[in-house]
């Protein structure tokens, strides 16, 4: 949430809310792949995932393109589905960092790198400690829960469905956050608020005004996804 200098870009905030329900219906649904053409893969839940045993070759390739088994020989061990998503965010991160050398360049992502982001933030602020409400913890961390960092000022192509401003995504983080401790979308619509006009009287740009509606969409985007993955898991 610390950069929103972004300006609204025909963010469609109406296709989250009339989309929740399959997005939420694929979030488990989470592959090992980090190919620009991501498909949900129905067989990875995070059930299975953190029951299976996968040979750590499975994860690791050298710069050829071998696989690490073709190099040395390792017995299978437990992956855990933290170790997974923390990879695949990772890989996104850099895949992301790589196309944005073009600064024209519009970004793309899929409904499953929306899927590892939520999730990868859900077990991330899972581990954290509820904060006394307004404590100096609390506004530090609603203050910099972010996702795409770096990548604010940036516009994403969302699987085709329209054009999404960086800074706008990044408050999936402050809904998920805001998921963990229980907020419901009055609440989280509260912060959104109280932080953008904030910005705004703060001299920071009109910009944060206009995003308080986008930005809001997403927030309660990751808060419905963390509340449905507590009640699943």
């Amino acid at each position: 949430m610390v950069d929103n200098s972004m300006t609204r870009s025909g963010v469609n905030a109406g296709y989250l809310s009339n989309n929740a329900s399959d997005f939420l219906l694929s979030r488990s649904s989470i592959h090992a792949d980090n190919k620009e053409s991501q498909q949900l893969d129905s067989m990875s839940t995070e059930q299975k995932m953190l029951s299976m045993k996968t040979p750590i070759s499975r994860f690791i390739s050298d710069n050829n393109g071998s696989s690490a088994d073709q190099r040395l020989s390792v017995e299978p061990v437990d992956i855990s589905a933290k170790d997974i998503i923390e990879k695949q965010y990772n890989e996104l991160m850099q895949r992301l960092s790589n196309d944005s050398l073009d600064p024209d360049a519009i970004l793309q992502i899929s409904w499953a790198d929306v899927s590892v982001m939520a999730e990868y933030l859900s077990i991330k602020y899972g581990e954290w400690d509820i904060q006394p409400f307004m404590s100096d913890q609390y506004k530090y961390d609603f203050e910099f829960a972010d996702v795409l960092y770096g990548f604010a000022d940036r516009k994403f192509n969302l699987a085709g469905d329209g054009l999404y401003a960086g800074g706008d995504i990044n408050y999936l983080a402050v809904g998920v956050l805001a998921g963990r401790y229980g907020y419901g979308n009055a609440m989280i619509n509260a912060l959104v608020v109280g932080w953008n006009v904030n910005q705004y009287m703060n001299g920071e740009g009109v910009q944060n005004l206009y995003q308080i509606n986008d930005a809001s969409a997403w927030a309660r985007y990751g808060a419905n996804y963390y509340e449905n993955r507590s009640i699943d898991n």
